[in-house]
């Protein structure tokens, strides 16, 4: 494996999207954040409004929150149970993926069993060593992009449950990975299968889950976290495979919290749709959206002719030069005007 130049952007919890679903959209009240090198024990010494300041753990934070908050939950292993207690809530990472594990091999995960419907999200984390990693309980909760591996049960669907699963990993679950009735499961990688639009059972190739390691190999640049104080800090390893699981999500989904170029559509997993999923081998879907937003319009426009005044384009990378001969000129200008106003599915 080889390293990748480090890549540095601006942090803030939000670089993951929160408005992928229109209920999230102008409905987001409050943030509240969950730390885990805060002290475990004394949950009332924080108020849970800054990452310094966190929750100490997942529970914490939900007994605060209050319908159309919004949890962020950074970097770190946190051995509990949660109960989503019937609240219009999201749960997500603030960074990278974190590891909610077993405090006790009977444990369950996430109980969903006080009436939540799909305005309650789980996305974003990993669940690990669980007797059975997500209970519903008459409940149909929106459970996206995360990553449930290593437990006895993934997901236990009971008494009329109707939980929506999409763009999610299930892998090396020893009895079921999906058990029960009602789940409708999309887009996501299960290891014994399940019906369901965009499902496949091949192996997600993820870098080693046994010892937590949980990204998906990539030939193109597997993300390693280095840094996610102030700045998000990322290199990249090269891989000899590439994950199945990398631009086998959602295709309507928005890509963009992905880092660009790559493939044009979202990975599935925790790491799916964040700046630190694993890139793709595949192009950009449409060369001459130089602005990687999925539709070729003025944007693209300002950055040709910003590069094309400057009268060449040797740098590699360069998105202005379309065509890739090194220059940007007129007949990248052409192919430009060729697309103007195409739109990604997603757009």
């Amino acid at each position: 494996m080889c390293r990748l130049t480090t890549i540095v952007v601006a942090l803030t919890a939000c670089a993951i999207s929160l408005c992928a679903w229109p209920q999230f959209v102008c409905a987001i009240d409050e943030e509240y954040h969950v730390n885990i090198d805060n002290d475990f024990d004394v949950c009332q010494e924080f108020s849970g409004l800054s990452r310094e300041d966190g929750f100490p753990s997942i529970q914490c934070a939900i007994d605060e929150a209050g319908d159309y908050d919004t949890i962020f939950v950074w970097p770190g292993v946190y051995h509990e149970e949660l109960d989503f207690q019937g609240k219009k809530i999201r749960i997500t990472s603030g960074s990278a993926p974190p590891i909610i594990a077993a405090p006790d091999p009977n444990a369950i995960g996430v109980t969903f069993f006080t009436g939540e419907n799909n305005e309650c999200v789980l996305s974003h984390v990993i669940l690990a060593g669980f007797e059975t990693a997500i209970l519903c309980v008459g409940t149909s909760p929106l459970i996206e992009h995360v990553t449930v591996a290593e437990n006895n049960v993934g997901l236990n669907s009971q008494f009329g449950s109707s939980p929506y699963v999409r763009n999610s990993i299930f892998w090396f679950n020893g009895s079921d990975d999906i058990f029960g009735i009602g789940p409708v499961v999309e887009y996501s990688c299960i290891e014994n299968g399940y019906a369901g639009t965009g499902n496949i059972t091949d192996d997600p190739l993820m870098e080693n889950p046994f010892a937590g390691e949980y990204q998906l190999l990539s030939e193109e640049g597997r993300a390693i976290l280095i840094d996610d104080f102030d700045e998000l800090i990322i290199e990249y390893e090269f891989d000899q495979d590439t994950s199945p699981c990398i631009d086998a999500g959602d295709p309507f989904d928005n890509p963009t919290d992905e880092w660009q170029p790559s493939g044009g559509r979202v990975n599935m997993g925790a790491y799916g749709n964040t700046p630190l999923a694993s890139l793709s081998l595949n192009p950009w879907p449409n060369p001459a959206d130089i602005s990687f937003d999925g539709t070729v319009d003025l944007d693209d426009y300002y950055i040709l002719v910003e590069s094309w005044l400057a009268g060449y384009c040797f740098e590699e990378g360069c998105e202005a030069d379309i065509n890739k001969d090194d220059f940007v000129n007129m007949l990248d200008f052409s192919i430009l005007m060729d697309e103007w106003l195409w739109e990604a599915i997603w757009f």
